[in-house]
């Protein structure tokens, strides 16, 4: 199960990073703020990328070999598998810095009024900038929990932030498909 899920997840990333290279083109209008934030996103997935593969498709294999191993080789094993959790901790770390950065500087983009009247149809822009304050709150607020050290106590702490930012993608995808679906003039 495991294995699976992570290759689910792995499975995933090329198409996470379609839609940021998609959204990234479309908020262009706000300067090189997107493009700064989808090469800090495309730098967090190849770190999540290394965090699912070492937790997902190389743990189970040591401990595998920690449960057969002999008397003598079990600590051997035990150090192998507390240096890939380090390994793997290590690597959402960084994804959570470089994935918050990218949404914070995606949505400060979407606060450029260029891009609020581009990307929605209301003529008021509220929507794009609803989704541009919640991204620069959640940016925040998942750094300095990072940087607090609340992730090392909180053994789902990484399932929030992938929560609040799939929520934040999400409305972005709203947006972008709504402005798509407006009659153009």
């Amino acid at each position: 199960m495991l294995i699976a899920v992570h290759a689910l997840a792995l499975a995933s990333l090329p198409f996470l990073f379609m839609g940021a290279f998609g959204m990234s083109r479309r908020l262009a209008l706000a300067g090189r703020l997107p493009m700064v934030a989808l090469v800090l996103y495309a730098f967090a997935l190849v770190s999540v990328m290394n965090a699912a593969v070492a937790d997902g498709l190389v743990s189970p294999h040591i401990l595998r070999e920690f449960v057969n191993a002999t008397p003598a080789t079990r600590d051997g094993w035990r150090m192998a598998l507390r240096y890939n959790g380090w390994l793997d901790e290590a690597f959402a770390q960084v994804y959570v810095v470089a994935s918050s950065l990218a949404i914070l500087l995606w949505s400060a983009a979407m606060l450029s009024s260029a891009v609020s009247s581009s990307m929605v149809t209301p003529r008021s822009g509220a929507p794009t900038r609803g989704v541009g304050i919640y991204g620069c709150f959640l940016a925040p607020v998942i750094l300095i929990a990072m940087f607090s050290g609340l992730f090392s106590r909180a053994p789902h702490a990484l399932a929030m932030v992938v929560l609040g930012e799939a929520l934040w993608f999400i409305a972005v995808g709203a947006l972008l498909f709504w402005a798509d679906q407006a009659p153009h003039g």
